[in-house]
């Protein structure tokens, strides 16, 4: 048997309290590790059993001593992170005072004290629990989760990514302050934050479009608990082939007269956070969107069965701008009209294109007296055919003359003959009348041409435009 050891001669003491007469103690010892296994540090329990002793005159029958020493010891064991002390004491082999172990600061758990009639003595147990042996570069957490989410936007083509990351932080405090574990699971969190900690191969299955590896974060929202050591966080992640994502809705109405409205109602999404987004929406609109909305009205005009050309120029527009959301909308409509084909300062304009296509030519003889009537002779060439441009602009009051004529000049060359079509093509007459004070300009141009034979009408086959 071991030789017995008075505990008199141990100082045992949680913070300023001793815990007399000194209770038995056992220890053990381990290993905390994540919920993936990875070890973190080991998690030391000291465990405490212990008698209070009632040392006044027992015969007094009064239970108020064992009473007051339970509730002092309730008292000394109320509050964590108190220094835990056992110390050599008087008549020890060793100097008074000298420290066993020192340098502890653990929590406290599970007092309980045994049944009893509360007179000469009364039973207790406690347990001190600690953590040391912190792996080097490994953050205290018990446990942790860290969830990714992928999922395509019905409305443009992105991928929407959720992130969000939870952990339980250990208090490693040492020092007998305020408990570090909210402090460890927020470092552990905001580790694995962020665009650049997305897992190797994915998304795998969700497709932006042409699956663009443009990556932004666009929200965050955070929450801790002081109480239980928790933080958790979650990020809203964009990923798209560009800055910004663009969408749009198109409607093609046809009124009374034949003219079609297109309608274009689009938004524009920029990614990133707070005014990154709006700089990428703002000038996704100006350099990329607002120049190729024509072209993007005209080819749907044509999908939709348009018959005419639709306008160039956008008979309204409307773009709104969202800071905080970081989007940028716009509504424009396009027509086919052709009257409101015309560029800022031309008011009115009115063109019309003649033809007259070359015939076989014959030579008549008319017969004085003749009852078959003249004699009509087969040339065996075609007639010059000939093509007349006539055309009216009128400007606005301010607009200069000089620019309405520059104006028909171009329509003319947009409507005139293509030589290479013909075997000749010349100029038969040009004609043109201004009026600086109305601001009109009017003009007439004609190109003679001539074809082969071959081409021209067949007097006994069907007439065909």
């Amino acid at each position: 048997m071991a030789p017995h050891v008075d505990n008199s001669k141990m100082k045992m003491t949680y913070g300023s309290f001793r815990l007399f007469p000194a209770p038995a103690m056992s220890f053990s010892i381990e290993a905390l590790k994540t919920n993936a296994g990875e070890r973190i540090t080991d998690q030391v329990t000291l465990g405490f059993t212990g008698t209070l002793l009632n040392t006044d005159d027992l015969a007094v029958n009064d239970a108020a001593t064992i009473i007051g020493l339970r509730d002092d010891l309730v008292a000394a064991l109320s509050g964590d992170n108190q220094e835990f002390v056992l110390r050599h004491h008087i008549g020890s082999t060793a100097a008074s005072g000298t420290s066993i172990i020192s340098g502890i600061y653990p929590r406290v758990e599970g007092l309980t004290f045994e049944e009893s009639i509360y007179i000469d003595t009364l039973g207790y147990s406690f347990l001190l629990i600690y953590e040391t042996n912190l792996v080097s570069g490994a953050v205290p957490i018990e446990s942790y989760s860290d969830d990714w989410d992928f999922e395509e936007d019905p409305s443009n083509r992105v991928i929407r990514i959720s992130h969000e990351v939870n952990a339980k932080g250990i208090n490693t405090t040492i020092s007998g302050g305020t408990s570090n574990a909210l402090e460890n699971a927020r470092t552990w969190v905001n580790a694995r934050m962020g665009v650049g900690t997305i897992p190797s191969g994915l998304p795998q299955f969700c497709d932006s479009g042409t699956l663009g590896t443009f990556v932004e974060q666009k929200y965050r929202t955070e929450a801790g608990s002081v109480t239980d050591g928790t933080y958790s966080a979650n990020e809203e992640i964009t990923q798209a082939s560009g800055t910004y994502a663009h969408s749009y809705t198109a409607q093609f109405q046809e009124d009374e007269a034949g003219i079609v409205t297109l309608s274009l109602n689009g938004n524009i999404e920029g990614l990133g956070r707070f005014d990154t987004a709006i700089d990428a929406a703002i000038s996704g609109w100006n350099v990329f969107v607002s120049p190729a909305l024509s072209g993007i009205a005209g080819g749907i005009y044509i999908e939709l069965s348009g018959t005419r050309t639709l306008n160039n120029n956008p008979q309204s527009l409307s773009i709104t701008k969202d800071v905080f959301s970081g989007r940028v909308g716009y509504s424009i409509t396009f027509n086919d009209d052709p009257e409101d084909n015309l560029p800022s300062g031309i008011a009115e304009f009115s063109v019309t294109k003649q033809i007259k296509l070359p015939t076989r030519k014959k030579a008549v003889f008319p017969i004085p007296s003749r009852i078959a009537g003249s004699i009509v002779q087969d040339v065996g060439t075609p007639t010059d055919g000939s093509i007349v441009i006539n055309g009216t602009a009128q400007g606005v009051v301010d607009t200069q003359l000089d620019y309405v004529k520059n104006f028909c000049s171009d329509q003319i060359n947009i409507l005139r003959p293509n030589a290479a079509l013909f075997n000749e093509l010349w100029f038969g007459d040009f004609n043109e009348t201004e009026n600086n004070d109305q601001k009109t300009f009017s003009f007439a141009v004609t190109w003679n041409f001539t074809d082969n034979l071959t081409n021209v009408p067949d007097p006994s086959g069907e007439v065909s435009f």
